[in-house]
């Protein structure tokens, strides 16, 4: 996991269909309200006979009785006549309307506007949120539960509205039995890991390895360590910029885990060391010092991939299948090494454009040889990682995979689902069928349904080139 990308970073989503419980019938109830307190005062100074009064009374709880059965039956009848898709993010709950009058229309309720949450009790199937300004919403918990999971649902809530009050325990009901997927897996581990305290980061002048290298300000941080920008005062060609990259060396936890983090950091650095191609970031040199590990990088000028995005949109199609090219050509040499190397962790995160267009690969922290391809621990991001390597067995089909996740970002500006076959033209119109093929064909869940090598996906991409430009 690159430093761009954080457990809090991460993007979790829930669809369900959602309902509101219209306006009027609260109008209704209130009226019925203010009718039954004029007929007691009515009564009591003598305007109205008793036995009107009486009868008006019997009346008035009858109309709240039965308003009370329509007003379910509405709610069950809005629930169920209209398609709102609910999205809970970092930066607020989304509602995509679906039913015919509202088609087009989308609805952004930042978490601080949520006041409460309203679980349901034993033997109930709804969900309620409450807004400072808005009706409330409600949702089949049922639901919740089939498409991320109670324990996923609620962190969420606490991630990102800590504020809100939480009404009802988990314990009240039985959460729905279902097969775990490892993506279920994968995300709830990030949904409930421990926040990590990092150390304090080096202030800016900060001289390392004998004062070689000079910080010159913080790049950026995750949970690893952090990166900084960098002089080489030792370097004779006119001090040149670096990029240190930290890692955190846990001391303090015991002798066994520094010896392990200090492998790992070795190991990272051989292999990046013996990695010659211009498309890859050259390590420079690596280090420990005062129980913190650094590799030091070449400065790369550029943006990279994912910040591409956010400040200019999704790619045209001849910009996506130009990169893919490039690309393919970077996974062509690692695939063909002795052993051959899976990167795991192919990402527009990761993945850099320089000033003249050309792609550079900038983060090798979970590349791993195949002689030793069968792992413990999963690691990379869950969208852009097929199913194989949630199990711990990555192969170079997976990095295809993973480059076929990032196509479908390139091209329509959205994060691909886990495990998911990528279809860029149902998000975005005007992908070509040669793109929209090529990205599900990555995409496949069965690694053998893939394309057989970066070279056979490269040649591809040429096709599809070649018939845009004679369209």
């Amino acid at each position: 996991m690159s430093e761009s990308e954080a457990p809090a970073a991460k993007v979790y989503e829930l669809k369900a269909q959602v309902n509101q419980l219209p306006m009027q019938v609260r109008l209704g109830v209130m009226s019925i309200g203010g009718v039954l307190t004029a007929i007691v005062i009515f009564a009591f100074v003598g305007l109205i006979p008793h036995e009107w009064a009486f009868m008006s009374i019997l009346a008035a709880i009858w109309a709240v009785v039965i308003l009370k059965w329509l007003s379910r039956k509405v709610l069950w009848i809005v629930r169920h006549a209209t398609n709102i898709s609910l999205k809970m993010r970092k930066d607020g709950i989304t509602l995509k309307y679906g039913d015919p009058d509202n088609q087009n229309r989308t609805e952004h309720i930042p978490w601080s506007e949520l006041k409460a949450i309203d679980l349901p009790e034993a033997g109930a199937d709804w969900v309620t949120f409450f807004f400072y300004q808005r009706s409330p919403l409600d949702l089949s918990w049922t639901q919740v539960q089939e498409e991320i999971g109670d324990l996923s649902f609620i962190n969420a809530v606490h991630n990102w509205a800590p504020h809100a009050v939480v009404h009802g325990k988990l314990s009240g009901f039985e959460p729905k039995t279902r097969q775990l997927s490892y993506t279920d897996l994968w995300l709830h581990e990030l949904d409930v890991a421990p926040a990590h305290q990092l150390p304090n980061f080096l202030p800016d002048g900060t001289l390392l390895q004998d004062g070689r290298y000079c910080l010159l300000h913080l790049l950026g941080q995750g949970g690893q360590g952090a990166t900084y920008e960098a002089i080489d005062l030792k370097d004779p060609a006119n001090h040149r910029g670096v990029v240190l990259k930290e890692y955190i060396i846990p001391a303090h936890k015991g002798e066994t885990l520094r010896k392990l983090s200090e492998k790992k950091l070795d190991s990272v650095a051989t292999l990046l060391g013996r990695l010659r191609h211009p498309s890859i970031v050259r390590l420079l040199d690596h280090f420990n010092e005062d129980g913190r590990g650094y590799l030091v990088l070449e400065y790369v000028h550029g943006t990279t991939l994912k910040q591409l995005v956010a400040t200019e949109g999704p790619q045209p199609d001849a910009v996506v299948i130009d990169m893919a090219k490039q690309i393919c050509d970077i996974l062509e040499y690692l695939h063909g090494l002795a052993p051959p190397v899976v990167h795991r962790d192919l990402t527009p995160d990761n993945l850099m454009v320089v000033i003249d267009g050309s792609i550079k690969v900038i983060d090798f922290d979970v590349a791993q040889e195949m002689s030793s391809a069968r792992t413990t621990t999963i690691a990379g991001k869950p969208r852009y990682m097929p199913p194989e390597q949630f199990r711990g067995t990555p192969t170079p089909e997976s990095d295809l995979y993973a480059l076929g996740a990032t196509m479908f970002y390139l091209l329509t500006g959205k994060e691909p689902e886990p495990m998911t076959v990528c279809r860029p033209q149902s998000v975005k119109v005007g992908v070509s069928d040669e793109l929209e093929s090529i990205v599900a064909l990555c995409t496949q869940q069965e690694a053998k349904w893939r394309f057989a090598s970066a070279t056979e996906l490269k040649d591809k991409l040429k096709e599809a080139e070649l018939a845009r430009e004679h369209r």
